[in-house]
């Protein structure tokens, strides 16, 4: 080969070189950033998120802590109320088995004024228990209880040894009256219904302070359950005492009728005697009192003494 050829020879190799070179350094370039694995659960903190997610599964959203009725496409509603269930409290049975309340509540569009009404939404409470690092469900008390306007109120306690129980504290504040109901719950039992009723929900608080004219009332009752008392009759759980104080007051029709008068008064000092009425008495009376209620046939009944809340 002359020289002349041997120099294009290597002018044509050259160039391949630099042109292989240039492509080499557009590579990185061109490179697509790393995705994180699509299988990689949303942090959550939630205590409660495998219990969650075991039960809810993909309704369930980590990131936020709660669980909805159609999952992340719920999230903004337009018409309905989609249903939010939050993890309330737990507790580990002695089964080996966790029991887990969930509360619900409803999800209203940004603008309402009612945004987190709670009336009419369930309470539920879901057995699960741990298998082979998986946590499944043994067992589901759907809507066992009801949220009322107010928050509701759980507490974990002993309806006797190796019995632990649900105490579920219902509030209702309308119209001048406030009032707390009392229900009480076995979550191991089959079937979870309110070992409280006899026919009505326990009453444990109940004043109409915000309404009161003829007949005035402030109660409440503290409760406990009174370790050991079930076993000398051989009673499925212990019993149910309540301590209550208060009084009640009335008055004669004339007397309301002349406070009313006084109230409509535009100055209570101009009030003339007709309208303020005599400084009479009046009728007072305590509603002080301890009731008893053991447990039979299925639900306490009222054993000892009287229950002197007043019906709402």
């Amino acid at each position: 080969m002359n020289k002349s050829a041997l120099c294009g020879a290597l002018l044509v190799l050259a160039t391949g070189l630099a042109s292989c070179s240039r492509d080499d350094a557009q590579v990185p370039e061109a490179a697509t950033p790393a995705q994180p694995k699509a299988e990689a659960p949303a942090a959550s903190k939630d205590p409660h998120a495998p219990l969650m997610r075991a039960i809810f599964g993909d309704d369930y959203l980590p990131a936020k802590g709660y669980a909805i009725e159609g999952g992340a496409a719920a999230e903004a509603p337009v018409d309905g109320l989609p249903l939010i269930l939050t993890a309330a409290t737990s507790m580990v049975l002695p089964s080996g088995d966790t029991a887990l309340v969930v509360e619900g509540s409803f999800r209203r569009p940004a603008d309402d004024a009612m945004l987190g009404e709670v009336q009419g939404a369930p309470i539920h409470l879901y057995l699960l228990r741990r298998q082979g690092g998986t946590w499944h469900v043994t067992r589901r008390h759907e809507n066992f209880a009801e949220q009322n306007r107010l928050p509701t109120e759980m507490r974990w306690i002993s309806l006797g040894h190796g019995k632990p129980g649900l105490a579920v504290l219902t509030n209702y504040m309308g119209r001048g009256y406030m009032g707390t109901w009392l229900a009480l719950f076995d979550p191991a039992s089959e079937k979870m219904t309110d070992l409280a009723d006899d026919g009505d929900s326990l009453l444990i608080k109940s004043t109409n302070d915000g309404d009161c004219e003829e007949h005035c009332w402030s109660a409440e009752a503290k409760w406990r359950i009174d370790p050991g008392s079930g076993n000398a009759r051989n009673a499925a759980y212990d019993d149910l005492v309540l301590e209550i104080s208060g009084e009640e007051s009335r008055r004669s029709n004339g007397e309301a009728e002349d406070a009313e008068d006084a109230e409509d008064a535009e100055d209570a000092e101009d009030a003339t005697p007709d309208q303020t009425g005599p400084a009479t008495a009046v009728e007072k009376r305590s509603l002080a009192g301890t009731a008893r209620y053991v447990f039979g046939n299925g639900r306490y009944r009222l054993h000892e003494g009287t229950n002197t809340v007043p019906p709402l």
